[in-house]
């Protein structure tokens, strides 16, 4: 919603059936957001992932949403296997049933604060540092809109957080804010 250049980016990989099996392996998808304002060791109470029908839809979901394990994601990249290739939690949050919607609807992930709160405890994660998600299995599409079709209704992360649970003298938290100077008396 602030900055098109950090908005979420929506990467999928996916499989055709091999000609021997005719079996289709899962479809993976990533989400990578840069500048997460979280601090480090703040306790989160909510956390889901918000996206935006880029269509009518009614699909039946069965997927599993993982977290990259590490305290800064880096940018997903069109190296084949980029995607399968990371490190994610053992700690998954299973997505299934079916929804239907309109072009335009919003729909919502189930709450991924618990494996965001591992992540954000992490030594190595700072506020600021970038999260990544891997959403994977055997069916279902997301009909989501991603940022290269429209960066406001590109997916979102949306936070809850206690800021009473921010550790004193141990938290982590780096952000960059730009100004426009509009009148002299700026």
């Amino acid at each position: 919603e602030g900055s098109p250049t950090q908005a979420a980016q929506l990467f999928v990989e996916y499989y055709l059936p091999s000609a021997s099996s005719g079996v289709a392996q899962e479809t993976r998808t990533g989400l990578r957001f840069d500048a997460v304002d979280l601090p480090r060791g703040a306790t989160i109470s909510n956390a889901q992932l918000s996206f935006t029908a880029d269509r009518d839809f009614s699909e039946t979901f069965d997927l599993t949403i993982r977290v990259e394990e590490t305290g800064d994601a880096n940018t997903f990249s069109s190296t084949a296997g980029d995607i399968a290739g990371r490190s994610t939690s053992a700690t998954t949050v299973a997505w299934a049933g079916t929804l239907s919607g309109s072009n335009g609807d919003t729909f919502q992930s189930p709450d991924l604060a618990t494996m965001i709160n591992a992540i954000s405890n992490r030594g190595d994660w700072c506020g600021g540092n970038a999260l990544s998600f891997i959403i994977e299995g055997p069916s279902g599409a997301l009909p989501a809109w991603a940022v290269d079709g429209d960066p406001s209704l590109a997916p979102r992360l949306q936070l809850t957080y206690d800021y009473d649970s921010i550790p004193v003298g141990s938290s982590c938290l780096r952000r960059t804010t730009s100004t426009t100077v509009s009148a002299s008396s700026d």
